[in-house]
C-alpha cells in the first residue's frame, strides 16, 4: 500500500509515516483496550504480551517499508529538512509512556 501511495505521489515522506504511525497506532489502542481489566494481574501481564508482540511487529514493519538509507528519495529536493527518525522515535516513546500508566495503574488496584 504504501509503495502505491508513493508512486501516486499523494502524501510526502513525512505523511506517509505519519498515517502508517497513526493507523498502527488505532488499530493497537483497540487491541489493548480489548483485554479485560477485571483482575489487575491478568489485565498487566496480558497487555504486557499484547504490546510485545504487536510493537515488535509494527517496528518491524515500519523499518522495513521506511529505510532511512534515503533511496526512494533520490530526486526529490531537501527543501524539508525535518528528521522522520524524530517521528518515529517520539511515537514509540508514547506508546512506552502509555505502557507505563498502565502498569502503575494495575499496581495501584492490587497486585500481589
Amino acid at each position: 500500500v504504501i509503495s502505491f501511495l508513493r508512486r501516486m505521489d499523494v502524501f510526502g515522506e513525512t505523511e506517509l509515516r505519519l498515517k502508517f504511525l497513526q493507523a498502527r497506532e488505532s488499530w493497537l489502542n483497540s487491541v489493548v483496550a480489548g483485554v479485560p481489566k477485571d483482575d489487575p494481574y491478568l489485565h498487566l501481564t496480558r497487555t504486557m504480551e499484547v504490546l510485545r508482540v504487536h510493537l515488535f511487529d509494527i517496528v518491524t514493519q515500519y523499518r522495513s517499508i521506511f529505510s532511512d538509507d534515503g533511496d526512494h528519495l533520490i530526486g526529490v529536493a531537501s527543501v524539508n529538512n525535518f528528521d522522520n527518525r524524530l517521528l518515529f522515535t517520539s511515537w514509540l516513546s508514547k506508546k512506552v509512556q502509555e505502557f507505563l500508566k498502565i502498569l502503575a495503574s494495575d499496581l495501584e488496584s492490587g497486585i500481589n
